[in-house]
């Protein structure tokens, strides 16, 4: 329910399970600026059965990320913040991430050794500007470049402790960055 002036988003929603027929209506008006408007959905798992999210104990949510920010966009020097957090989700609005971190032209870098059931995981990273993301050294998501929005990836992994790293910057405005995984098949 976005029924409202907006430059261009993006919207989903994750978890809707259907089975069967059904109808889909989509309602869109343009008031000024450029038109576009785009709907796609996409199975979350084959079969019926809903997808295996990755929530439970042994999954990683509850794990620490180390974090590292910089006072600059493209993460040299040394960092002038670092910490632990419990999620990396992270919606800083107009402002800093904290005490010595510029609330523009900043970066930051966040690891965390993740124990993982074996299957294919879907990670998806939303931020306001750049990200890049790494599983087990594999690049994942490659947009360093000023943007707002979704990426998404997917990758086999077996059953065990994957290193995954993720490094945000800010050009200017609005600052957030998050990162979500989910086990989409076995």
């Amino acid at each position: 329910d976005k029924w409202q002036d907006m430059e261009y988003e993006l919207h989903y929603v994750d978890g809707t399970y259907l089975q069967g027929q059904h109808t889909i209506r989509l309602e869109y008006y343009e008031h000024t600026g450029h038109a576009r408007v785009r709907l796609w959905w996409e199975p979350s798992t084959a079969g019926d059965s809903p997808p295996l999210v990755g929530e439970g104990p042994g999954e990683g949510y509850d794990d620490p990320w180390v974090a590292a920010y910089f006072a600059n966009a493209d993460l040299s020097g040394e960092p002038v913040l670092t910490r632990v957090e419990t999620a990396l989700d992270h919606n800083w609005g107009w402002g800093s991430p904290g005490t010595g971190v510029p609330r523009d032209y900043f970066s930051a870098r966040w690891t965390q050794s993740l124990y993982l059931r074996g299957g294919t995981y879907r990670f998806t990273t939303y931020s306001d500007d750049g990200v890049r993301l790494w599983v087990d050294g594999q690049l994942l998501v490659d947009a360093w470049h000023p943007m707002r929005g979704y990426r998404s990836a997917t990758v086999r992994l077996s059953e065990g402790t994957h290193e995954v790293r993720m490094e945000y910057f800010e050009r200017t405005g609005v600052a957030l960055a998050r990162l979500t995984w989910r086990r989409v098949s076995r």
